[in-house]
């Protein structure tokens, strides 16, 4: 249960960056879950070229762009990651970003368990 058009943005800012930020030919994946405690678990991963813990602190950062040396610049304006924080910060959840240089960067968005309906039982039965 949340603003639908909020939750695409979201998503579309992280698949931007993802696809933004990562080396060509490397591999952007989505994935949802609902966890133990009925919260629910949106990631954008990628096999990019990940940040160092300052990089995350600074891309949280309202404007907060990361220069690379060695790398053509994307462009954009440093506001993406801060804006889809503070969204999802309105819904109730947060942003978790991990990150290992050289091996990708994971970011979820997670949302408390009062923002999922309860399954459905009869949509899991099979006619």
């Amino acid at each position: 249960m949340a603003d639908r058009s909020l939750v695409v943005q979201m998503l579309i800012n992280l698949v931007t960056n993802a696809l933004k930020y990562g080396d060509a030919g490397s591999r952007v994946e989505l994935s949802a879950k609902i966890n133990g405690d009925g919260s629910l678990e949106l990631t954008v991963a990628d096999s990019g070229a990940g940040m160092s813990p300052e990089d995350i602190e600074q891309a949280l950062r309202l404007y907060g762009r990361i220069e690379r040396s060695g790398r053509t610049d994307p462009g954009g304006m440093g506001i993406g990651l801060p804006f889809v924080k503070r969204l999802v910060e309105l819904h109730g959840g947060r942003l978790v970003i991990t990150s290992v240089e050289g091996s990708g960067t994971r970011a979820s968005l997670q949302f408390p368990p009062y923002r999922v309906p309860p399954a459905d039982p009869a949509a899991d039965s099979v006619a």
